[in-house]
């Protein structure tokens, strides 16, 4: 960190609605925003006070940029909200679509399988 840039565990704080800068770009879609944030190295499965993650943000807000750029940053696509849903549940109740439901199923397998060989 730099003089004058916020560190990883300032821009981690949710405010008094329960998020982090991290869960307005997601759910605004805001790909550069998620992009700078995530260069400093910022929780990406950071979840709000909802148990949502940026990924359950960007699927219910249906911003499929962000989702894909949270996946590509190894965002976790396995993780489950509150309610118990996956990523790829609440895509599919989203009605996102084919093509988010499988870029979230191929990651959830990759991700299962590195941390498999991980252990």
């Amino acid at each position: 960190m730099t003089a004058g840039q916020p560190s990883a565990e300032l821009l981690n704080l949710l405010d008094l609605e329960g998020k982090a800068p991290i869960h307005y770009a997601a759910l605004s879609g805001s790909t550069s925003a998620i992009r700078l944030l995530s260069q400093h190295h910022i929780d990406l499965n950071l979840r709000t006070v909802e148990g949502n993650t940026a990924i359950h943000l960007a699927i219910l807000h249906k911003q499929t940029g962000s989702l894909k750029l949270l996946i590509s940053l190894k965002a976790d696509p396995t993780l489950k909200d509150l309610q118990l849903k996956t990523p790829i549940a609440l895509a599919h109740e989203m009605s996102l679509g084919s093509e988010a439901e499988e870029v979230l199923e191929r990651a959830a397998r990759a991700f299962m399988l590195e941390r498999f060989q991980r252990s």
